[in-house]
C-alpha cells in the first residue's frame, strides 16, 4: 500500500474519505492524538503554497532538495505533519470550504471545537482560516455596553424559559440555547490573542450567580487567567460601594432645594426611596461583583417606579437615572483594566 518502509506498521493507516483526491500531487499525513491510527490526505501542492507561506517555502525547499529523496507515499511526496490528526483533517477541509469550520450561532463551546484548527492556522500562517474563526468568536460576544445589555435581556429570558420548561424556546418558540461558555472563550482570547471577546467573557466569570444550567468550564483557565479573574472581582467589588453613596446622596439632595430642612431630609420620600434603593438591591445574590447586572437591573426598575407612579420627584429620578448610566458605561469601559488584560496578553 505504501512506498515507503517505516517503523509504524503496527498503527493503522488510513486515507481521509473526503480529502484524498486521486490527482493530488502531495500526500500530507498526521498521527491522531491517541496514535491508533496514521491518516492521510492527498491534495494539490499549489493550493497549500497559495494558502499558506510556511507551506510554500516547505514545498519550495522539497524540491530543490530533488524529491527523489522525499519520502514518498502512493506515489507521490509524503510531508508528514506533527500534528493532531483530527485537527489536521479540519484544516484541510477548510482550505477547501470555510464552510466545513464547525461554526454555528449559537453555541456553547465553538472555542473547543475551533482551538485545533485555530492552532494550526497561525502555525501554519493562514490568516483567511484564522480571520473567519476570529470573526465567529467575537460575533458571540458583546464588545459595548449597549451589546452587553442586549445580552442580559436574552439571558434573563433564557432563564425564565428554562425554569419553564426543561426544553426551553425562544421567543420564535425555535428551542433555546444556552450562553457561549465563558471559560472556555477567556482561553481562546488570551491564547489567540483576541482581545474583544475577553471584556464580556472575564466579567460572565466575575459574576457569582450562574444562569448557565450547565457548570462553566473551569479546568480549561490556566493559572494566569484565575488571577486575572480575582483581581477584577476585587475592582468589581469597589464599585458597588462607591456607588451605592453617590446614590444615597442623590436621594435626598433635590429635598433641600425644594425647602425641606436639612435635618427632616432622611424622612423625605426621595431619600427613603434613594436608600430603599440601595438596601433591595444589595439583597441580590452576587450583587458586588455584578455591578453592571446590578445598574441594568435598577435602571429598568427606576424607570418601572416613574411610569408606575412610585412618588419620588423628577429630579431625583432624572439624577439617579443619569448617573446608573454613566456608572455602567465608566466600568464597562475599565473591565480591561480592572482584569489587567495588558499584563495577561503581553
Amino acid at each position: 500500500m505504501t512506498d515507503t518502509a517505516n517503523n509504524q506498521n503496527q498503527v493503522e493507516e488510513r486515507r481521509h474519505p473526503t480529502l484524498y483526491f486521486e490527482d493530488g500531487d502531495i500526500a500530507i499525513s498526521a498521527t491522531s492524538k491517541a496514535k491508533e491510527y496514521i491518516e492521510f490526505y492527498r491534495i494539490d501542492k499549489i493550493f497549500l503554497a497559495r494558502h499558506s507561506p510556511i507551506f510554500k517555502d516547505m514545498l519550495s525547499l522539497g524540491k530543490n532538495n530533488s524529491e527523489s529523496h522525499n519520502e514518498r507515499y502512493d506515489g507521490v511526496p509524503r510531508v508528514h505533519l506533527h500534528d493532531d490528526a483530527e485537527d489536521v483533517a479540519g484544516f484541510i477541509g477548510a482550505l477547501y470550504n470555510m464552510a466545513t469550520l464547525p461554526l454555528s450561532k449559537p453555541c456553547r463551546d465553538t472555542p473547543r471545537k475551533v482551538e485545533g484548527i485555530m492552532r494550526l492556522a497561525v502555525k501554519y500562517d493562514v490568516e483567511g482560516i484564522r480571520t473567519v474563526i476570529l470573526r465567529h468568536i467575537e460575533s458571540e460576544w458583546p464588545q459595548t455596553l449597549s451589546e452587553w445589555e442586549l445580552l442580559e435581556r436574552e439571558k434573563r429570558s433564557f432563564c425564565e424559559l428554562k425554569l419553564a420548561d426543561p426544553g426551553p424556546r425562544n421567543s420564535k418558540g425555535a428551542v433555546a440555547v444556552e450562553p457561549p461558555d465563558p471559560a472556555l472563550a477567556v482561553r481562546f482570547g488570551v491564547e489567540f490573542n483576541c482581545p474583544k471577546i475577553l471584556p464580556a467573557a472575564f466579567y460572565e466569570l466575575a459574576t457569582e450567580c450562574s444562569t448557565y444550567s450547565e457548570p462553566v468550564t473551569w479546568d480549561c483557565l490556566h493559572a494566569p487567567d484565575l488571577l486575572a479573574l480575582v483581581k477584577g472581582k476585587q475592582s468589581l467589588a469597589r464599585c458597588w460601594s462607591d456607588m451605592a453613596y453617590q446614590i444615597s446622596i442623590i436621594g435626598g439632595s433635590y429635598c433641600v432645594k425644594r425647602g425641606f430642612d436639612i435635618v427632616d431630609v432622611p424622612a423625605t420620600p426621595c431619600k427613603k426611596y434613594g436608600t430603599n434603593y440601595v438596601s433591595e438591591a444589595l439583597e441580590e445574590q452576587c450583587t458586588l461583583t455584578d455591578p453592571l447586572g446590578l445598574l441594568y437591573r435598577l435602571g429598568t426598575s427606576l424607570s418601572d417606579d416613574h411610569r408606575d407612579g412610585v412618588f419620588c420627584c423628577v429630579e431625583t429620578y432624572e439624577a439617579i437615572l443619569k448617573l446608573v448610566k454613566a456608572e455602567a458605561e465608566v466600568i464597562w469601559k475599565s473591565l480591561p483594566q480592572y482584569f489587567g488584560f495588558s499584563d495577561l496578553l503581553s
